[in-house]
Order: structure tokens, then C-alpha cells, then sequence
């Protein structure tokens, strides 16, 4: 993701709130979008992908935890962060829990809008870098398996060819065998 170019999705039911925190994140620099409901951000996240999901946890009809599993679900590189007028720790731990990446309550200030968003971003980046690690990790692992088997089975011949080396009598005699053993 182009940090410079982060896409957004704000979802709250209220249009004042929604239009200040659209405000906020454009000012940042985000290209945002807004819904003003459960199913108008998921006709949205169809329609086209976003960075960064900002949802209100209290809307009608589908809400914000519930959006939440729906966003994890089908669109796992999506970031989200949760906003909420109650101020319930156990709601907070619960989004936390199932794959939001921060949590802001209502009335919250601009400023600390910003930087849990940013933190945000930063987490969101974090992780995918580490999911391409592990990807690539177990692609080297196996790359260097092939590798050792590679260079154990040279080690082996470089050994049988100097003890053949050592005794003339003995010479020749472990690649008749392989040859005697293939042919069998």
C-alpha cells in the first residue's frame, strides 16, 4: 500500500459526524468515501477496495461489530478502525479481539483521530509485511532443503570417489554397483 495514497471508507449513520471525520482523513491526504449505513458500505467494499474502513459501532439494521465481521471476512486487507459513543471496554476488547485495529470514542478529538488512524496504517502495513515474510520464508525454506539434499548427495560422491581413489583395487567398484542396482 502507497501510504501517500491511502483509500477510506467512513461509515456512520450521523452525516455530521460522518462529514467531519471525511473531513479529517481528506486533510490527511486519504481518498475517502462515505456510507451511511451496514449495507451501503458493503455495496461500496463490492464495488471497489479500501485501505482503511473507519465504522461506527452503533447504526441501525447491520452495526458496527457486525459490519466488522463482515469486513474480516471478505476483505481481509482492509484496516478498521472502530468509533463508538459508548464508552464500554468490554465492546472495545471484543472489536479489538475480532481484527479491528483501533478504537476511538465518541466525542473524539481531531487530533487523536489523526494518529489512531495513522497507527492504523502503520499496524495494517506491519502485518501485511509480515504475512509476505512468512510466505516468502517457507518458499526459501524449501529452496535450501533442495539445496542441503543437493549438497549431501555431491558429499557422498566426493567421498566414495576418494576412498576408490585410495585403493585400486576398490576403484570403480561402488559405480558398478550403482549400475548393477539401477539395471536391477
Amino acid at each position: 500500500m502507497d501510504e501517500r495514497h491511502v483509500r477510506c471508507l467512513v461509515v456512520d449513520d450521523e452525516a455530521r459526524v460522518r462529514d467531519v471525520m471525511a473531513r479529517v482523513l481528506t486533510g490527511e491526504g486519504f481518498e475517502c468515501r462515505q456510507a451511511a449505513s451496514g449495507a451501503e458500505a458493503v455495496a461500496l467494499l463490492e464495488r471497489e477496495p479500501f485501505d482503511l474502513a473507519v465504522l461506527d459501532i452503533q447504526m441501525p439494521a447491520m452495526d458496527g461489530t457486525q459490519l466488522l465481521a463482515e469486513v474480516r471476512l471478505r476483505w481481509p486487507e482492509t484496516g478498521v478502525v472502530m468509533v463508538t459513543a459508548v464508552s464500554d471496554v468490554r465492546t472495545a476488547v471484543s472489536c479489538l479481539t475480532h481484527g479491528a485495529l483501533d478504537y476511538v470514542a465518541k466525542p473524539f478529538e481531531i487530533d487523536e483521530m489523526r494518529a489512531r488512524v495513522w497507527q492504523a496504517i502503520e499496524k495494517r502495513r506491519l502485518l501485511r509485511e509480515n504475512r509476505e515474510y512468512q510466505l516468502h520464508l517457507e518458499q526459501r525454506v524449501k529452496e535450501q532443503a533442495v539445496r542441503i539434499e543437493e549438497m549431501f548427495v555431491l558429499g557422498v560422491h566426493s567421498l566414495v570417489q576418494a576412498l576408490e581413489a585410495k585403493d585400486q583395487y576398490t576403484r570403480g567398484h561402488s559405480a558398478r554397483v550403482s549400475v548393477y542396482a539401477v539395471e536391477i
